[in-house]
């Protein structure tokens, strides 16, 4: 028996399968973020701790301090509970990740056809398993906004007259990517530029003074409520040289910001990183006899621009953590979906034609399944938990390791713990609130600003003296120092730490005592005279 089925309920049925394709990937690339499997990631935790502070009433950049930009502090206090519960952050990761995919898709299917887009979403799934980690990362937020930046790249192209919308949503997007991270902007910047060069080319939509102005007011649209609301909290100033100033002396400090970006990319991405180079390299050679043509295809500069822009961007920040490259998946996906759309003209197969018109519900479904079948248990298991705390929510669901259960048990619900060294996914899983500080001394540098922060971080300290303080020194022996003098003494660092770290070192031998040991993390504890 035949199945037939009109154009609009096709149209409903593809987007059925892409909702479900996108979300089981999305469930299965962020399996390590699973709040009851895992611990929070040293970086995902502190952003879910100070959205936790903001939630409960601490001022970023004046109680709480680090030099990212205030938006993914906001996504952490929207998705964190009061009690320290991680789901909503969860589900607030899934969402943004679906959504991006799924925007993807859909702008590429409309440049380059169904099969590029759906081979797009795979790759781009693929290379962003490796360097996720645990999740919770400013670049990881920021892939939904360059989804959409891009989305807005080709509604110019196809409907010129919503130029509009189109330059004014470019300018909205680079503001939110870069209030998560400055460093985050490169494939977004390039679409407004892309943008310009084609109203100056095909002559269609607005003028490019016009585009200028709706850019400006996507930006201000964004950015006028974010500096009101820093204004009426006093901390402009401190936002602005710590999520600017600050975070770019930070990421020039390692002394490689221009030259840390290809190496570690071949470790994570490996023999694909050449591939996708093979084809940026084939893709300039068209754009170069396009250019000889004057038929010039807009989304082919974004592909050409982007993919370099992203490397550039991911060696400023001067270190090759993994969630660096995620900025790269969607420049990757756009040299993948411009790879299968020149495939699919040079091969010319009926069978790919119907893949991508009268087979596109069948081929999305056997995807959809081959997807399920790879993946299965971690899509029911963490759907279902799900479930089970939008049901339950007073029901702990959440994974707690031995340390976080030892803190519990020696300390009050008011008692103060202090990780040092910055992992505050620690005080998430034990509901222990740490000091109003910068939680990521002494990774903080010597900068003029640095160094104001140092002397408040030890002035904190001394004021409200946490009843424990966690040494984390062998979780990390390359990049935080052991608290007892003479363990330090033997330690080989890789990096550079705060100027006053020998007299903090001092004052809490002088006040703590180790008590115990446990996982490699060293728990010492406010002597019974203080």
């Amino acid at each position: 028996m035949k199945i037939s089925l009109s154009a609009k309920q096709e149209k409903i049925l593809e987007f059925i399968l892409v909702l479900a394709i996108v979300t089981v990937i999305s469930i299965s690339t962020l399996s390590a973020a699973n709040p009851a499997l895992n611990p929070p990631g040293r970086d995902g935790g502190f952003f879910m701790y100070v959205g936790k502070a903001i939630k409960s009433g601490a001022k970023l950049y004046a109680d709480i301090w680090d030099s990212k930009g205030p938006l993914i502090f906001w996504i952490n206090a929207l998705g964190v509970g009061r009690d320290f519960s991680r789901w909503g952050v969860f589900g607030l990761e899934l969402l943004f990740m679906s959504l991006a995919f799924c925007i993807l898709y859909y702008s590429l299917k409309r440049h380059y056809g169904s099969l590029a887009g759906i081979v797009a979403v795979l790759a781009g799934a693929l290379l962003l398993k490796p360097v996720i980690g645990p999740g919770n990362s400013t670049e990881e937020y920021s892939l939904l906004f360059t989804a959409i930046s891009i989305a807005s790249l080709i509604l110019l192209i196809y409907k010129p007259k919503r130029g509009f919308w189109a330059f004014t949503l470019m300018g909205m997007m680079i503001t939110l990517s870069f209030l998560l991270r400055a460093n985050n902007i490169g494939t977004s910047a390039m679409v407004i530029l892309t943008g310009f060069i084609h109203i100056i080319l095909s002559k269609k939509g607005p003028k490019l003074w016009q585009a200028l102005l709706f850019v400006l007011a996507g930006v201000l649209l964004v950015a006028v409520p974010v500096v009101v609301y820093f204004s009426l909290n006093g901390t402009l100033l401190a936002m602005l040289e710590a999520s600017i100033l600050y975070n770019f002396s930070y990421s020039t400090s390692s002394g490689k910001a221009f030259s840390n970006s290809l190496r570690p990319a071949l470790s994570f991405f490996n023999a694909w990183l050449a591939v996708f180079i093979l084809i940026w390299i084939y893709g300039i050679r068209q754009l170069v006899s396009q250019i000889k043509d004057k038929k010039i295809d807009s989304v082919l500069v974004l592909t050409v621009l982007a993919f370099p822009v992203e490397a550039l961007m991911s060696s400023i920040s001067g270190r090759g953590h993994n969630h660096y490259f995620i900025c790269w998946i969607p420049a990757l996906m756009l040299l993948a979906a411009y790879f299968i759309s020149k495939a699919s003209i040079i091969i010319k197969n009926k069978y790919l034609s119907e893949i991508q018109t009268k087979r596109l519900p069948i081929t999305l479904g056997i995807i959809l399944l081959i997807l399920l079948a790879g993946s299965f248990n971690s899509v029911f298991q963490t759907t279902k938990l799900i479930g089970a705390s939008i049901i339950r929510p007073n029901v702990n669901r959440e994974y707690r390791d031995a340390l976080s259960e030892k803190i519990m048990e020696i300390t009050e619900a008011s008692d103060k713990v202090l990780v040092f060294g910055g992992q505050a996914g620690i005080n998430m899983m034990s509901q222990r609130d740490s000091i109003n500080t910068a939680l990521f001394y002494p990774a903080i540098n010597d900068s003029d600003i640095g160094l104001q922060v140092q002397a408040d971080f030890f002035e904190t300290l001394k004021q409200e003296q946490p009843r424990l303080i966690i040494d984390m020194h062998a979780i990390y022996p390359e990049h935080i120092p052991a608290i007892n003098p003479e363990t330090q003494q033997n330690q080989r660092f890789v990096v550079n730490f705060s100027s006053n770290l020998n007299e903090v070192i001092a004052w809490i031998n002088e006040h703590y005592e180790e008590h115990e040991t446990i996982d490699n993390y060293i728990i010492y504890r406010l002597k019974n005279n203080q």
